[in-house]
This record gives structure tokens, sequence and C-alpha cells, in this order.
């Protein structure tokens, strides 16, 4: 999920507020029952239950109150496009707090190996959601994407992505900035992550999406 972002405060990820929540095993358990059909629910009980415990111990810190603040009132920069500051981040799992300025969506990426969920905590998202396509012959920049959801997801809505089915998507904010709860196990693949710009970026309603594919080399070269 972290596409384009850049630290913006102080990690809170210190804080007790975590403690038996970001286990190895627990984190584990969360994605299990999560539906592998691309067009199938977002999000599990399993995984909803581990939000709601989290945001009712985290809610109650002046750390986490802080960080939510910064990203409700986020205005992008040079640099800094979009508000991300990682709460715990370790070798098998990321969770972070995201805020998305209207101004500024994140395009599509994807998620090498990598299952994940978000929960918007404040304002709406667009969230559109594709799985990988066929590639375009000769021309290994070129692919399409097969579209699996387009939908707006408001306050306590999750959705999610996973190794096989949906790990390619974009998030943008509707209205007002919109701040997301993001958990991300294991942390995606970075060296190995794509961006996917369409050729056409009207034609979204379309089933099969061509775009161009651009690694993070690629992406860093041309100061992106």
């Amino acid at each position: 999920m972290n596409s384009t972002a850049g630290r913006s405060y102080p990690s809170p990820g210190k804080s007790s507020c975590f403690s038996g929540l970001v286990e190895k095993s627990v984190l584990d358990s969360l994605f299990r029952d999560l539906p592998g059909d691309a067009e199938a629910g977002q999000d599990s009980p399993t995984l909803r239950d581990w939000f709601s415990e989290l945001l009712s111990r985290c809610l109650k810190t002046e750390e986490f109150d802080h960080a939510l603040s910064a990203a409700r009132n986020f205005v992008p920069k040079l640099g800094n496009p979009i508000f991300s500051t990682p709460l715990v981040a370790t070798g098998f799992h990321r969770l972070s707090l995201l805020g998305i300025y209207p101004a500024k969506p994140i395009p599509l990426h994807d998620h090498p190996n990598a299952s994940g969920a978000q929960m918007v905590l404040s304002g709406r998202a667009l969230v559109r959601q594709y799985d990988t396509g066929p590639e375009v012959s000769g021309n290994s920049t070129l692919i399409y994407l097969q579209a699996a959801l387009e939908r707006e997801f408001g306050a306590a809505d999750i959705s999610s992505v996973t190794p096989g089915a949906r790990n390619i998507h974009g998030l943008a904010a509707i209205t007002d900035n919109a701040v997301l709860l993001s958990i991300q196990q294991p942390p995606c693949d970075r060296a190995g992550q794509s961006w996917f710009f369409p050729v056409d970026p009207l034609r979204w309603d379309k089933p099969l999406l061509l775009c161009h594919r651009v690694n993070r080399k690629a992406r860093a070269n041309i100061g992106g």
C-alpha cells in the first residue's frame, strides 16, 4: 500500500495499545479466511474484530490521536504526496496510518506476495481493484488489468488484497481527506513492486484496462 508515501509524523509504534495484536500468529489468522474470489466480500469477522479491538485501544492514546489529526489535516507538498506514518513495522507485517488528499490519489500499484487490508476511519475513498491480465506481445511494459471492483468506501468499511486476488489497487479521496488504517502481511516486496498507469485514463469502465507498467527503479529514475 505504501506506494508514493513519505513519512510525515513520528511513529507512535512504541505504544502498548498494539500489544498482542501484531504477533505473527494473530496476523496469520486475519487473512486465513479472506475470500480469494476477486468479486467476493472484502473482509471477514476475524478481520473486522481485529480492527475494532485495535481501535478501541489506540483511540485512547495521545500518540494515535495526534497522528489521526495530522492525517485528517494533511496537505501534500513536493516529495510527500500522501500522509503515511508506520505504527508498527517488522519483517513480517506493517501497520500504517494513511491520509489521502482529494487531489492526490494513490495510483494503481501491486503488493507482490502480500495480503493486506485497509479500514476507512474518516472521509470517503474510491477504491479500484484489479487482477493481472495478459501482457501485450512484444512490449513488456504494457499489460492488461482485469477489473475486479470499483466502489466508494466510507467510515468502518474494509477493503482487502490477497496474493491471488485484488492484488492491484488504487485509492482516491472523494471529498475531504480520506484516512485509512492499513495492515500488510508480509510487507510487500518493494523491490518488485510496480505501478500501473492507464493508457486511456478516462476509460475506467472497461473490464480490461490497458496500462503502462512501471517498476520501482524506473519510477525512481523519472522522479516518481
